[in-house]
């Protein structure tokens, strides 16, 4: 039953995008980039016991909830895209076993589709990311609803910091959808 919501793969996934491409080892400045500045944002806001009033509490559910719909319809578009790129990519590859005529125009478009696989690959991650992060959001804010004032410093600098990964998230997958996309315009 567990396994019907187990999320870590998606993690897993997501963690797994902020790998150098060369040589394949976690950069330690998107680490800091996405997990400790969020964290230290957080924790100013905490130790100043900011609270979010009512209205920017139904403010970010409601941005919160928009934005989980949006992203998930995007998962819905991207994963049409990857299977027309796998399509693609098979199909190069069969062609490029059989004829060795063309071998360095097959070879120059199979590598052009594998990286464009890869990069849809780590999109989808990161967007699923988003999703995630967008539903825990808005689970915390509603926590901030709570009477007791310690739960709510707590989960105003939560939701700080979910907000901020969030944000600097989505700006990833911006900078992927664009790279994706201007390939596709000079080709």
């Amino acid at each position: 039953m567990v396994t019907k919501i187990n999320i870590w793969d998606i993690l897993k996934g997501h963690f797994c995008t902020l790998r150098n491409a060369q040589n394949k080892k976690i950069m330690t400045t998107d680490v800091i980039l996405f997990f400790v500045i969020p964290a230290i944002t957080a924790a100013v806001f905490f130790f100043w016991k900011t609270t979010f009033s009512s209205d920017v509490t139904n403010a970010l559910i409601a941005i919160f909830s928009i934005f989980s719909g949006l992203l998930l319809n995007l998962l819905v578009l991207l994963i049409g895209i990857i299977s027309k790129v796998r399509s693609e990519y098979e199909s190069a590859n069969g062609r490029a076993a059989e004829s060795e005529t063309d071998a360095c125009a097959s070879e120059s478009q199979i590598k052009r589709l594998k990286e464009k696989l890869n990069l849809l690959e780590e999109t989808y991650f990161n967007l699923s990311y988003a999703v995630i992060i967008s539903i825990a959001t808005i689970v915390v804010l509603l926590l901030c609803y709570t009477s007791e004032y310690r739960i709510v410093i707590t989960t105003n600098a939560a939701a700080i910091y979910l907000t901020t990964n969030f944000i600097l998230t989505l700006l990833m997958i911006l900078k992927r959808i664009h790279k994706i996309l201007s390939v596709e315009f000079l080709n």
